[in-house]
């Protein structure tokens, strides 16, 4: 493992992904469904008995690796539920089609938007093994508004092993700063090099793992970093 790559800013990690479009043209599409496997690969890794699955997908890119997880879950045969927040954000054509294919699949999907779904999440808890958090991304900055607020504290109040998609939903990529409310996740899988909140973020960030998605200038493997 490598240690020796230093955490970057939200500004840094947007530039290089831009980057590795317009200079190597490399698909998003194909950076979305990377960081969809790393974290297929890290959760059959650490958890490879677990077989039901509740993936909560937000309305951009995060959402998008989470509906890429959830696929990939499926295929393996696993049981695979995915809750997500009203329509999904039309500027991300990636996490739109991600989507898409999910529910072409019948991978039941839900909206939380709607009370009776939130009720659902709730009875939902007693039979997941994992909590897959893919609400947010590095792009937040704003206090969590509901219903994600009340979302957020239900994850953390279930008991549940929850492994969190790049950041813990509600912590500012930057400073590590609650906003308002965040996951308190027991694996986080980031992707490229680590973020400069996470340091301070470490309650709720628990083993922060790097992962290569194809991105230049990126480690070609896996760090683990122990809270």
């Amino acid at each position: 493992m490598n240690h020796h790559f230093k955490a970057m800013s939200a500004k840094e990690l947007k530039a290089l992904d831009v980057e590795a479009t317009r200079r190597f043209g490399i698909p998003t599409l194909l950076l979305m469904e990377n960081a969809g496997i790393a974290c297929e690969e890290e959760i059959l890794r650490h958890y490879p008995k677990a077989h039901h699955f509740l993936v909560l997908c937000g309305r951009g890119n995060n959402g998008g690796d989470g509906f890429v997880l959830a696929r990939r879950l499926w295929n393996r045969g696993k049981t695979v539920t995915v809750f997500h927040f009203g329509a999904i954000n039309s500027a991300s054509s990636d996490a739109l089609l991600n989507f898409s294919i999910v529910r072409k699949l019948g991978i039941p999907c839900f909206d939380l938007h709607k009370d009776i779904n939130y009720q659902r999440l709730i009875t939902m808890f007693k039979k997941t093994d994992i909590v897959m958090d893919a609400i947010f991304g590095i792009g937040l900055t704003r206090e969590v508004n509901e219903p994600f607020r009340s979302v957020i504290q239900a994850v953390n109040s279930s008991g549940k092993t929850v492994v969190s998609i790049d950041v813990p939903s509600g912590i500012h990529a930057d400073t590590g700063r609650i906003l308002g409310e965040a996951i308190k996740a027991n694996i986080c899988v980031t992707f490229v090099r680590s973020k400069l909140g996470f340091q301070r973020a470490k309650p709720h960030t628990g083993c922060v793992i790097v992962r290569d998605i194809s991105v230049p200038y990126c480690p070609g493997n896996s760090e683990e970093i122990n809270p």
